[in-house]
């Protein structure tokens, strides 16, 4: 079965954006229109609904779908420092920059967050990062 919505719809898609937005707190708004259209699409396909206008009124009947639909459109992608410019530059910025700070404020103790991680891979490159940064200097923070 063939989805009968269109990329030009894009009112309805923003409405039922909002909506998803609203209702869960998953912003979704953002996204690349290709790739919301194209997974939303997938959705639509698997429920029978032909139209976003139509997808709304299924997710208020069926408050199940919001997770469906969430697990379509994120992105559940990890690796052990998939984003090789972003560890250089944490290492060279970031890191001297919050450890002269700390320092200077006579605190010792680093917290470090790693957000929306797929399967957890990010936080261990950032403790091996900090690691490697602090060096002999590891055992003056508490991490």
């Amino acid at each position: 079965m063939a989805s009968m919505v269109t990329g030009s719809d894009t009112i309805a898609l923003d409405s039922l954006l909002e909506k998803v937005y609203r209702d869960t707190g998953y912003d979704f708004r953002e996204y690349k229109r290709g790739t919301v259209t194209r997974r939303l699409g997938r959705r639509l396909h698997a429920t029978g609904v032909k139209t976003y206008l139509d997808y709304m009124r299924f997710l208020d009947a069926h408050p199940e779908e919001h997770q469906k639909l969430a697990d379509e459109l994120t992105i559940k992608v990890s690796g052990f420092s998939r984003s090789p410019y972003s560890f250089h530059q944490a290492a060279r910025l970031v890191l001297p920059e919050l450890t002269l700070f700390k320092r200077s404020q006579g605190e010792w103790e680093l917290r470090l967050w790693s957000t929306a991680c797929a399967r957890g891979e990010e936080p261990y490159c950032i403790a091996i990062l900090l690691a490697e940064f602090l060096g002999n200097r590891r055992q003056d923070f508490n991490i």
